[in-house]
């Protein structure tokens, strides 16, 4: 009994699933009678009081316990309370106490989405001072740990060289194992990658290919964008105007805003002939464009990369990379021959 449900919890939490569904359903578990002869599971009893008391409204009960659990030396536990901190308030005090659950986690071991959600703290200084180099360790950590959406944002931090040296190659290959365990980000930004030769040889058939699944199949719009430029362009394969309209369309929809600016691009360029759009990078959500309005130097280099290409950009790009040299980003102080 206590495997079964120890099973169904980390499935629970590798879906990210709404907090008040995973109490609900894992109560009605705790409840059922155990086996005769089954011992009575310890530091996991405090897990299971925190269940109960969640699915009875008691929220406050039911992050005691959670905590008690976690300091009883339960992994699940402790990232489990990281989520009811953050989801009670946005407060420092929770802030801090949810960093310090997650990095508990992380180091007990049993739950790797601990160590990535650390390192999205880290990186954006919730609960703390912003950390990268630590954030690329916590995400590395997590991957490690075969947590998807660690080794994304490894990935995208590695490719960016934000917490240690660039290597895009690197970046390249956590993507691509990434997304062939279904992450739809990493596929997205494995397309890109491969489209533009980051990290390897160009390969603009396979980028087609990822971002046609990842978006035909799993609706992400930063695919279906990035997939509606390469049916613009002609790359990887024949120019499908129609159909690059209806990608760009759905993507700009659903908020990727390059795939509005590929939209206007495009309906300006094709009348007369004119150039197709630019293939845009993928942005990285919760990142860029807060990190450098707080004056992040590694943001706004980041934000600068994102809008390298994009069309009507130029001077928009060249503004993010000023602003990151005056805060201490030397390479963007070197003028785009050096990147």
């Amino acid at each position: 009994m206590a495997a079964k449900m120890n099973a169904l919890v980390m499935t629970i939490l590798k879906t990210r699933a709404a907090m008040g569904a995973a109490f609900a359903a894992l109560a009605l578990l705790a409840e059922a009678p155990a086996s005769a002869g089954s011992p009575a599971p310890a530091p996991d009893a405090g897990f299971w009081e925190a269940l109960r008391a969640a699915s009875s409204g008691d929220r406050v009960a039911a992050l005691a316990e959670m905590r008690t659990a976690c300091a009883g030396g339960m992994g699940y536990a402790c990232f489990m309370a990281g989520e009811m901190l953050l989801e009670e308030s946005a407060s420092a005090a929770n802030a801090q106490a949810a960093r310090d659950a997650y990095l508990q986690a992380c180091r007990i071991g049993g739950a790797p989405e601990g160590c990535t959600e650390y390192g999205r703290l880290l990186w954006r200084g919730v609960g703390g001072g912003a950390d990268p180099h630590g954030a690329r360790a916590a995400f590395a950590n997590g991957c490690a740990a075969g947590d998807s959406l660690g080794c994304f944002h490894q990935g995208v931090l590695l490719e960016a060289g934000i917490g240690g040296p660039a290597d895009a190659a690197a970046a390249r290959a956590l993507h691509h194992a990434s997304c062939h365990r279904g992450h739809i980000a990493s596929c997205a930004r494995l397309g890109v990658m491969l489209a533009q030769g980051a990290g390897g040889e160009p390969d603009p058939a396979q980028a087609r290919m990822v971002l046609s699944r990842a978006c035909e199949s799993r609706g992400s719009p930063e695919a279906c964008g990035n997939f509606g430029a390469m049916l613009a362009a002609g790359l990887g394969g024949p120019v499908e105007p129609a159909r690059a309209r209806s990608h760009l369309v759905g993507a700009c929809s659903h908020g990727y805003a390059p795939a509005c600016s590929n939209l206007d691009t495009l309906a300006a360029a094709r009348p007369s002939g004119g150039a197709a759009p630019a293939l845009i990078p993928v942005l990285l959500p919760e990142t860029e464009e807060s990190g450098c309005a707080a004056g992040e130097a590694a943001a706004c280099h980041v934000t600068a990369l994102v809008l390298h290409g994009a069309p009507g950009s130029r001077n928009e790009e060249a503004a993010r990379r000023a602003l990151a040299c005056v805060l201490g980003s030397q390479r963007d102080c070197q003028g785009e021959e050096e990147r």
